[in-house]
């Protein structure tokens, strides 16, 4: 399976979310690296809201019962 420019943002997110991407920006004290988790988690959520708003159209009021069930991330 090739891997998306969705599955690499979700991977990035997830990079940028855990205690590893602190310790790179801490062990670099770069500038580029910080940036750039800044800059994936930024695009990874406006993908989520774009899913949503989808969603939201194609599944209405049964959509809105789920996303008051379920977490937007982990």
């Amino acid at each position: 399976m090739r891997p998306t420019s969705a599955t690499w943002t979700a991977t990035s997110w997830t990079f940028f979310a855990t205690a590893e991407y602190k310790r790179a920006v801490l062990a670099t004290g770069s500038v580029f690296v910080l940036l750039l988790g800044l800059y994936s988690g930024v695009v990874y959520h406006l993908i989520i809201l774009g899913e949503e708003r989808y969603l939201q159209a194609v599944h209405g009021p049964e959509f809105e019962r789920y996303r008051q069930q379920v977490r937007r991330y982990l």
